[in-house]
């Protein structure tokens, strides 16, 4: 695979550690089967996208055409991180914010807590030869170890021009509760609106959800900061729907 420009998302289990001491081999050897079967369904994605910009009529209003793409999102894992990539641009980014939210709602619905952080830069991701360099690996790694909560944040390669102009308010609130004292550089503050995939995808609670989740005392800081983020969430919406 080119080195070209490329959209990552790194997930880790919060606490896999502590997971592997106290679930015994077997029962974690089934969560890691549930968890690996998500990543595999991932699947390729057909876009169609009515919005992209073709310049100005003589009016000077601006003009937009209609574009068709397919996202090809590739995949690895190993142990408790779990990458996704596609080759970034405008027309296929919201398709791959969703697909990471998806996966994030459904993984959390198996009780399975993650972090993650998503970045953008030149890469070489290669499968077949398990090679895997860049900087928005590094970036990636970086941010998601940076942040207190169970989420998904931006890095600051999204903050630059023109990346931060192109997300969709669907998919990415503002939010910087959940950083870590002394890396705010990592963090600008855009986040994955994962809620509102959840609310989607499910029909039971999500505050209820996270709740049940939140019997180790040393991460409860994590799944409260969850449920705020979720109540954020679910106002935005209500907002969003209002204006």
């Amino acid at each position: 695979m080119n080195n070209r420009l490329t959209v990552v998302a790194l997930f880790d289990v919060l606490g896999f550690g502590e997971r592997v001491r106290s679930y015994g081999l077997r029962n974690l050897t089934l969560a890691y089967n549930q968890l690996t079967q998500v990543v595999r369904r991932r699947r390729n994605c057909l876009i169609i996208d009515a919005t992209i910009p073709l310049g100005e009529s003589e009016e000077g209003y601006p003009i937009t055409g209609t574009a068709l793409a397919e996202l090809v999102v590739n995949k690895t894992y190993f142990s408790d991180t779990i990458l996704f990539w596609a080759i970034y641009d405008r027309a296929r980014f919201w398709t791959f914010c969703s697909i990471c939210a998806e996966f994030f709602c459904e993984v959390l619905n198996m009780r399975i807590p993650l972090r993650g952080g998503i970045s953008l830069g030149e890469a070489y991701m290669n499968n077949r030869t398990r090679t895997y360099l860049g900087y928005p690996l590094v970036e990636a790694d970086r941010v998601e170890k940076t942040q207190l909560w169970l989420g998904v944040s931006f890095g600051p390669s999204f903050a630059e021009y023109p990346f931060k102009h192109y997300f969709r308010a669907e998919h990415v609130l503002y939010y910087t509760a959940h950083r870590k004292p002394g890396n705010t550089q990592y963090i600008p503050g855009f986040v994955l609106d994962w809620p509102r995939q959840w609310r989607k995808m499910y029909t039971h609670s999500l505050y209820e959800h996270l709740a049940g989740m939140n019997i180790n005392p040393k991460y409860q800081d994590y799944y409260l900061r969850a449920i705020q983020f979720a109540e954020l969430s679910e106002r935005a919406e209500r907002e969003s729907e209002c204006t």
